[in-house]
């Protein structure tokens, strides 16, 4: 967390939430804080930047493996169809020649 303060010592009770508690001591100079203002805003347009990038990467990956699950769909959906029109056309075939070779005379 960030606040503006007066110049002096202070004392700080920081706790992650796990248990455990500890205290720093921080000395507050005026000099540096528009520097620190300005460190502080870089830092968190960077993790703002680093979170943006890494979810755009994982959107890519998800996307590009959506894809290639569609393509292989695709190819095998075609080759399919492959075959089966080449069987259809070899039936044809053959019930057009057994038609043709019924010379029955009436």
């Amino acid at each position: 967390f960030f606040f503006q303060a007066e110049d002096g010592i202070r004392d700080f009770c920081l706790s992650r939430g796990l248990g455990d508690v500890y205290k720093r001591q921080v000395h507050g100079t005026t000099a540096l804080d528009p520097l620190n203002e300005k460190l502080y805003k870089a830092n968190k347009e960077i993790r703002s930047l680093h979170a943006e990038t890494k979810f755009s990467y994982m959107r890519a990956e998800t996307h590009f493996e959506t894809l290639r699950n569609a393509h292989t769909k695709l190819l095998l959906f075609t080759i399919l169809e492959s075959f089966v029109i080449v069987a259809a056309s070899l039936w044809q075939i053959y019930y057009i020649r057994k038609l043709l070779e019924n010379k029955r005379i009436i």
